[in-house]
């Protein structure tokens, strides 16, 4: 437990060395005109958060509590969704006939194509619509993940199980037998959907496709307000998200390796 919480902190520590050294690249190439050639004043935030009288917690609260909502429906519909898909295009050659090229025009086109196209096609600002649309390409990602676990389920091995159990349907076989050996690559599925889901329901509200008091929303309305400029509470919403990115990676990793021992 000691280990992985220094390796988590250490981890952290050179993600935020990176984080400086891209905004050192960007004021390189771009110079001091570009808003963000400043670099992440850590020490500011910092500073304003030991103040209390710059910074806005009650709206970095709440503007994250509208993200993480829209990235958690993102992927509880994505989960839902693609087992569905995934379970159909397996066990049913006509569902697979009409949902194979479907899945891998989506698997092939990325996510920036869809939101340009959504933003002129519907003038709509509300949590559906982001979850449904950011949902779109995590629904592709979960699809996948189960249509490789079933693949996995090796065919003699359900059958011995099938023989030895004294009663069983189609669905008693999926929760006590399927399930679980799908389980490493759901759980693999669910840890990049989650990722994923973060930064779509972000670029979504940045692009002011969703209702406002988001954390996206916020860095976008706020950097116009202030002429590019990065305020306390917009850094303090970009450290949070990458945080949070980040501990989802973490926690999913450690999923991953603990799941892999329900494989049969």
């Amino acid at each position: 437990m000691l280990r992985r919480l220094v390796t988590f902190v250490f981890q952290i520590f050179e993600i935020v060395i990176f984080v400086q050294l891209c905004f050192l690249a960007v004021k390189f190439f771009s110079g001091n005109n570009n808003p963000f050639a400043a670099g992440l004043d850590l020490r500011s935030l910092i500073h304003d958060l030991q103040a209390g009288d710059n910074l806005d917690l009650v709206i970095i609260a709440a503007a994250m509590r509208g993200t993480l909502f829209h990235a958690s429906s993102i992927v509880a519909l994505s989960i839902i969704c693609g087992i569905v898909l995934g379970y159909g295009v397996v066990g049913s050659a006509l569902v697979r006939f009409f949902l194979t090229p479907i899945l891998d025009f989506l698997r092939g086109i990325p996510a920036s194509i869809i939101y340009p196209i959504a933003a002129v096609s519907f003038n709509t600002k509300t949590d559906a619509f982001v979850i449904v649309i950011g949902s779109i390409p995590c629904t592709t990602i979960m699809a996948f993940a189960t249509i490789n676990a079933l693949r996995r389920i090796k065919p003699e091995r359900e059958m011995i199980y099938v023989i030895n159990t004294e009663e069983h349907s189609q669905l008693k076989l999926f929760f006590e037998y399927r399930l679980r050996s799908m389980l490493p690559d759901i759980v693999e599925g669910v840890s990049l959907s989650a990722s994923y889901a973060l930064v779509l329901s972000c670029v979504l509200e940045m692009l002011l496709l969703g209702p406002q008091g988001t954390a996206g929303a916020f860095i976008s309305i706020d950097s116009d307000a202030h002429a590019g400029r990065i305020t306390s509470e917009a850094i303090a919403l970009i450290v949070l998200i990458g945080l949070a990115s980040f501990t989802l990676n973490f926690l999913a990793n450690r999923a991953i390796e603990s799941g892999e021992r329900y494989r049969f």
